[in-house]
């Protein structure tokens, strides 16, 4: 009554029984820093097929700037930066009437920069500094003091409601009624 009794019976069940199906994957698929290399080209591939297919050189250029953002090196992340700015201005070029392509040239501009700010906050981080203009001093003065910090969320939700209970007293034309 084993396998019977369980439902399991021949040619189905588990991958390692002859005959048997594949399961499928328990969680959703997701794109893996080595899938990002396969994706460039897979639009490198699209576009040796139409080479002024402007939304695959967006895409194309989205997987340089997201691979470049997943690189620690500075080097290799400007140069990913550098061909995400190429493929923008291609597509660009083929529709010149897309903000979504100006804003993403624009942004790639930006990249650098903002790579160098996010390693070194995540530098900080997992060196435990306090890095970013001594938010570490900051970080523990608060930690020190749990129930002061509550007393100011709470004073600063009754000073809110007060004001909203003012506004809407205001907004109804005078002062409400008095309660005897």
């Amino acid at each position: 009554m084993g396998r019977g009794a369980r439902g399991g019976g021949r040619g189905r069940g588990r991958g390692g029984e002859a005959g048997a199906a594949p399961q499928p994957s328990p969680r959703p698929p997701t794109l893996a820093p080595p899938s990002r290399p396969q994706a460039i080209d897979k639009f490198d591939e699209a576009l040796a097929i139409d080479p002024r297919k402007h939304d695959a050189l967006w895409c194309l250029g989205n997987a340089f700037t997201s691979q470049g953002f997943l690189t620690a090196d500075a080097g290799a992340a400007a140069a990913l930066f550098t061909r995400a700015a190429s493929a923008f201005k291609r597509a660009l070029a083929e529709d010149p009437t897309s903000d979504v392509y100006r804003k993403a040239l624009e942004m790639t501009a930006k990249a650098p920069a903002l790579h160098a700010e996010l390693q070194k906050q995540l530098h900080a981080s997992q060196t435990g500094g306090g890095g970013g203009g001594g938010g570490g001093k900051a970080r523990s003065a608060s930690a020190a003091t749990p129930t002061a910090d509550l007393w100011w969320d709470v004073a600063g939700w009754v000073a809110l409601g007060a004001i909203v209970v003012g506004v809407v007293a205001l907004t109804r034309g005078g002062p409400t009624p008095a309660t005897a």
